[in-house]
């Protein structure tokens, strides 16, 4: 399949390119999590049209549970801004597993990155590091 091909395909079928970021996470990458596939194209179809994702400016497939397997029960459709910002199942609404609040800014509305740094925290610290003037 050539690339104008598949950008026609993706443009006619916009659920089949969410298969294919679903794959990619399914990975060897990821194969750490134990987390399984077991969506089709079709099943991609049903849940766009279910949660009318056609009617969103940015869909994003979202898992309710974050460490349950790609299943319809499991997945809906959302708008890949309420996603970014979506609260983690497994926290159980804690900010992290050892914070309560960014160690930096004191923050609890944006997520967790690491070492205690919400994500906006953990990039100004990471420029600070690694892009010293010399």
């Amino acid at each position: 399949m050539t690339k104008e091909e598949r950008i026609r395909y993706h443009k006619k079928n916009p659920w089949s390119k969410h298969l294919v970021g679903i794959l990619n996470r399914c990975g060897k990458i990821r194969s750490y999590l134990k987390i399984k596939n077991f969506l089709h194209t079709k099943d991609l179809k049903y849940l766009w049209f279910r949660d009318k994702a056609y009617l969103m400016e940015r869909p994003s497939i979202h898992r309710l549970d974050s460490f349950g397997h790609y299943i319809i029960k499991n997945c809906k459709f959302i708008e890949f801004s309420e996603h970014c910002t979506h609260p983690k199942n497994r926290l159980n609404g804690k900010w992290s597993y050892e914070y309560d609040k960014c160690v930096s800014c004191g923050k609890t509305d944006r997520e967790h990155y690491a070492f205690g740094l919400c994500a906006k925290c953990y990039c100004r610290e990471w420029r600070r590091i690694n892009l010293k003037e010399e």
